[in-house]
């Protein structure tokens, strides 16, 4: 199994994140959207050395040339706001001790729909699909990157967390700005392909409460016959409840459904969740949600795992699974800090998640921080750092940790044309197995955006 040395980086220059419905106990609405196009282009050079491996294997280093661009668009009409968005990448290691030939690709294509049927009913549609050679997020090491710290292929944010965030208040989402939830923290660089489409239903019952009615449904298949390919679907019902222009409260719950369709079987999970969202200030927020999920699988006894998996694992490579019929707590909590032209994100969420391609059905724990700001006209800092933890409930035993920090520089010279350079450290490590690599890199390139954007 190959391990993508793709290096990940910080900003999020080029993202693209789903348009939020209109709601109609907000003042603003649709208004405040601006009709825009937003393309970007980024090469990179990448040099990256091990810097611990796991004892009897032998460390590499090497150099990498990355390319990336994509192109966002969003329009509002009366009553409805319409989001398009694609990026893409390619990663190509240069000199590298490894078998790695041609290119690495990932391309991400995300969709939004949100509409005001009646002053009292909102109705929204979302997609998010794509082909990735790794998975997504800080704790991804498959993750390709461009310069400027930008993530060619980036993340949604709050996506697919079994029983997470469905019910939360309009404009509210995770601070971790390269997650979805649903291709997370992946372990090697084979090719993911993945789709998740959903949608909801929101009743204004009050000026200061709406009902919502929701669901979505994933897929998520990896190149070969990959054992963790699920299937999922989730139904949601939810009440959030604005006690002034600050502070909102919700309730909500969920019901999912995972199969993994080519190895171990099925689970259902039900979810209760409550949260708050608390404007400090006009630029500074706050937002936590708390639960119980109630796990129930209908799982095979045993597992005939891949042999490289098993090997990295540290287990045999016919592997007892276990029944989950239990439940867990989960929660999130974030503060956000709105600078003119950047940002502040702290955040910190737990729950269960289908795994990723070492582990099936999961225990997902994670602390993300995110920085964005200008420190002159022309020079910018962005900062990212993150550790993930994903402990397996089928597998029980097994865990996968990975910790990632890196920092960037970029300075705009001409127009939208800008230099970027930066670094990191990564590391990640598989139990009870003693597996683990620890990796630095460092960055340089070009990026290119128009500085407002293209309005029409």
């Amino acid at each position: 199994m190959g391990i993508s040395r793709a290096i990940i980086i910080l900003a999020l220059a080029g993202s693209s994140v789903p348009a939020q419905l209109r709601d109609p106990r907000t003042s603003d609405g649709l208004q405040s959207v601006v009709n825009s196009i937003q393309p970007w282009l980024a090469v990179t050079g990448s040099y990256y050395t091990d810097v611990n491996t796991t004892a009897g294997t032998p460390g590499s280093s090497g150099r990498s040339i990355g390319v990336s661009g994509g192109v966002s668009m969003t329009k509002s009409f009366k009553r409805t706001t319409f989001t398009l968005a694609y990026s893409g990448s390619g990663t190509h290691y240069l000199g590298k001790s490894e078998s790695q030939t041609g290119w690495n690709p990932s391309n991400v294509i995300s969709l939004s729909i949100g509409t005001q049927l009646s002053k009292r009913l909102t109705l929204d549609f979302g997609e998010f699909a794509g082909a990735s050679a790794g998975g997504f997020g800080i704790t991804s090491w498959g993750m390709p990157t461009s310069a400027n710290g930008v993530v060619g292929s980036i993340g949604v944010a709050g996506g697919n967390s079994a029983g997470g965030g469905a019910t939360l208040p309009p404009g509210s989402s995770t601070t971790n700005p390269l997650q979805n939830n649903l291709v997370d923290t992946q372990y090697s660089s084979q090719m993911t392909y993945f789709s998740n489409s959903s949608g909801s239903l929101g009743v204004l019952l009050s000026k200061r409460t709406m009902l919502s009615f929701g669901g979505s449904a994933y897929l998520a298949r990896r190149q070969g016959s990959s054992f963790t390919d699920s299937n999922g679907y989730t139904g949601n019902v939810g009440m959030s409840t604005y006690w002034t222009h600050r502070f909102s409260t919700n309730v909500g719950y969920s019901f999912t459904r995972i199969d993994y369709i080519k190895s171990i079987g099925s689970t259902n999970i039900q979810s209760v969740t409550v949260g708050a969202q608390y404007r400090i200030s006009t630029r500074d927020s706050i937002a936590g949600t708390f639960g119980e999920s109630f796990v129930n699988s209908q799982f095979l006894a045993s597992l005939t795992l891949p042999p490289d998996i098993a090997l990295l694992l540290g287990v045999p490579q016919v592997y007892f699974i276990e029944n989950v019929s239990q439940k867990f707590l989960s929660g999130s909590v974030s503060y956000n800090h709105s600078f003119q032209h950047s940002g502040l994100g702290i955040s910190c969420s737990s729950g269960i998640v289908p795994g990723n391609d070492l582990l099936l059905l999961s225990r997902s724990e994670s602390c993300a921080v995110f920085l964005s700001r200008p420190l002159t006209s022309r020079l910018s800092v962005s900062g990212v750092g993150g550790a993930s933890r994903l402990t397996g409930l089928a597998q029980a035993g097994d865990r996968y940790d990975v910790y990632n920090v890196g920092l960037s520089f970029s300075y705009r010279f001409i127009g939208g044309l800008a230099f970027t350079a930066g670094g990191g450290y990564y590391d990640n490590e598989i139990k009870p197995s003693s597996a683990s690599t620890s990796t630095a890199y460092a960055t340089a390139g070009l990026y290119w955006a128009p500085q407002h954007g293209l309005r029409f």
